[in-house]
Order: structure tokens, then sequence, then C-alpha cells
């Protein structure tokens, strides 16, 4: 009797690993949202990137349509200054534009 109930325990002993084994779920690894480099960007951050494109290509064409008009301006004038005035204005406010 002692030796099948040694036996009895041997044979399950050696079957339970595998049943244990066969019952654990995969490792999964599941993103953490507030870990840094981990799921997708905010769509907030697309929408700045995408409105601070959008302001410096206006820029650009501000600043070739204010060249345009100075080159039919008369040379001295009130408007010819003024067109040189916004002229410089856009310019600085683009280049600020390129530093970001």
């Amino acid at each position: 009797m002692n030796f099948s109930f040694a036996a009895l325990a041997a044979l399950l002993s050696s079957a339970l690993p595998q049943a244990v084994y066969a019952q654990t779920p995969p490792y999964l690894q599941i993103p953490v949202p507030w870990q840094p480099g981990v799921g997708p960007q905010h769509q907030e951050h697309w929408d700045y990137d995408r409105e601070r494109r959008e302001h410096c290509e206006h820029l650009r064409h501000q600043e070739h349509e204010i060249r345009e008009r100075l080159a039919y301006a008369p040379p001295y004038g009130e408007e010819r200054g003024r067109l040189e005035y916004r002229l410089r204005e856009v310019h600085y406010e683009r280049e600020r534009c390129a530093d970001r």
C-alpha cells in the first residue's frame, strides 16, 4: 500500500506543473497612459503643430503679397511707408515661426 501511494503521488506531481502552466494566460504588455513614450500622441499636440504650420504658410504668403504691392507702390508716400512697416512686422513674425 505504501508503494501505491508513493506511485500515485509521483504521478500527480509530474502532471500538476503541466496543468498549471497550461492554465496561465500568455504574458501581455499593456501600455500605461501616463508612461512616457507609450501609446499614441495626443490629438491636441497634432492640432497645435498643424495650426502652427498653417500660420507660418499664411505669413509666407502675406510677405509675398506685400512685396508685390511694394514693387508697384510710389517711391515716396504714406502707402509705401505702411507697406514697409507691415513687411517688417510679417518678416519678424515669420523668423520667430522658423525658430520653433
